[in-house]
């Protein structure tokens, strides 16, 4: 069961901050260094000195971009930078955006309060593994800034669109209370709903729903954790602490515009040192139909990019399909044969079946290591997998030697990300991309309270 509520959500006071697409980031995974300065030259309140601040020489455990973040938050809500909204609300919104392969989509979706619980059938699904450092980080902010600065994405069953008519009966009728445009086109509209009837009857159609992670899995073990902490020493338990909720962003799984990307590998050019492409591509020949193209790396990569995702998207249909880009302009596109199990491909390395037949989990656990690598004992560092969802930009790293060799992929879709998930398992690392992202800095929540 979901318990899904109302909050009073934080938010930027429009008549100092006119302009949001000065202020919004986007979520903190996804700032590199050169973005997280550019973020900062765009305006000095922009959301990214809260949500991924510069670290400074001289920090400490009590100084430092934590605790400097903690300090702006109060600063903002003392100059009525940050205001907080009269009323519990959900926050409805709507985003257009264009796909990468160029048609629109709308998905709609709302912000609420979720009551936290475990990872289970019944509860909270998640669907991909989760790494110290990432909570490590985002604990120290939420300890520090006690609020909920980011919704986490999740997916809800709604086969009858009762939560997508209650959202539509105001979205439908009236015109968003705020806009944002930001950096990749895509446009964020938000409707603030507090009619009591209408607050009432989404948390009750969403009281019977199961929620899936769709991406935020690092903040809801934060989440969790900071739970039970404040649980050990106020003594509080059973929702009646602030700390028991977590700000989310929910979207039913049939919605339209809900879209899944894949994430494109690549391996770094010590990679291939000493590898044998001809014996490679003799070697794939065992378990896959190989077609061979060739691709312009360099004047029409982006043109090469598509054309080998539509490929790879058709072949997809029948089963596992990927390809693969080589530095002198030749790619191969990669077809399980018909009889062979992908399952069996991994066999030897304790993988479950729902897993195993996933084409990342066929490229990690046999392509590279025993057909590329030649070797299946050795695995490669952190640093030798490159990853990026344009398909484009993995192209153009085969000219500069930043890569030996690309793999495009397929992203998975809804039901093995389910078939997964129902089962308690999880997927291999970065195989979803559900697009867009929830940019930060739209709403926020004070986790010293419930709702009111």
């Amino acid at each position: 069961m979901a318990y899904v509520y109302p909050f009073v959500g934080t938010r930027y006071n429009l008549k100092i901050v006119p302009n949001l697409s000065e202020i919004v980031t986007p979520p903190y995974d996804c700032i590199g260094p050169k973005l997280q300065e550019i973020l900062y030259g765009r305006n000095p309140r922009n959301f990214v000195r809260i949500e991924l601040g510069k670290e400074i020489a001289g920090d400490d455990e009590f100084t430092n971009r934590y605790s400097r973040a903690a300090s702006l938050l109060q600063e903002w809500k003392r100059d009525q930078t940050l205001i907080e909204d009269p009323k519990q609300s959900f926050y409805l919104m709507e985003q257009d955006y264009a796909h990468p392969d160029g048609k629109r989509f709308k998905r709609r979706g709302f912000y609420g309060l979720v009551r936290l619980q475990g990872y289970g059938a019944g509860q909270i699904r998640a669907h991909e593994q989760t790494f110290k450092g990432p909570k490590a980080d985002r604990y120290r902010l939420m300890r520090a800034t006690q609020y909920n600065l980011s919704p986490i994405f999740v997916l809800y069953k709604d086969p009858h669109n009762e939560v997508g008519e209650l959202m539509a009966s105001v979205m439908d009728k009236s015109k968003p209370g705020l806009s944002v445009c930001d950096d990749d086109g895509t446009n964020h509209s938000i409707w603030i709903a507090s009619h009591k009837d209408l607050l009432r009857a989404i948390s009750e159609v969403m009281r019977d729903r199961e929620l899936l992670i769709a991406d935020g899995h690092h903040r809801f073990e934060t989440a969790l954790h900071y739970r039970n902490e404040i649980r050990r020493v106020s003594g509080q338990k059973g929702g009646r602490h602030g700390s028991d909720y977590m700000m989310m962003y929910l979207v039913s799984m049939s919605d339209p515009g809900l879209q899944i990307l894949p994430t494109h590998r690549a391996l770094a050019d010590e990679a291939g040192v000493g590898v044998d492409v001809d014996e490679v591509i003799e070697d794939l020949k065992e378990n896959f139909k190989v077609e061979t193209v060739g691709v312009d790396l360099r004047k029409e990569a982006e043109q090469s990019a598509r054309a080998l995702l539509n490929k790879i998207e058709a072949a997809g249909k029948k089963g596992v399909a990927m390809a693969m880009v080589l530095p002198g302009g030749k790619a191969c596109i990669l077809t399980l044969k018909r009889g062979v199990d992908p399952a069996q491909l991994v066999a030897d390395r304790d993988i479950p079946d729902v897993v195993a037949r996933l084409d990342v989990s066929i490229l990690h656990n046999y392509v590279i290591p025993n057909v590329w690598i030649g070797n299946p004992e050795i695995e490669l560092d952190e640093d030798d997998v490159l990853y990026s969802r344009d398909a484009a930009e993995m192209l153009r790293m085969l000219t500069c030697r930043k890569a030996s060799v690309v793999f495009l992929m397929n992203p998975p879709q809804m039901k093995q990300i389910l078939d997964v998930s129902d089962k308690g398992l999880r997927l291999p690392h970065k195989t979803t991309f559900f697009y867009p992202k929830i940019p930060s800095g739209l709403v926020m929540r004070d986790m010293r309270t419930i709702g009111a």
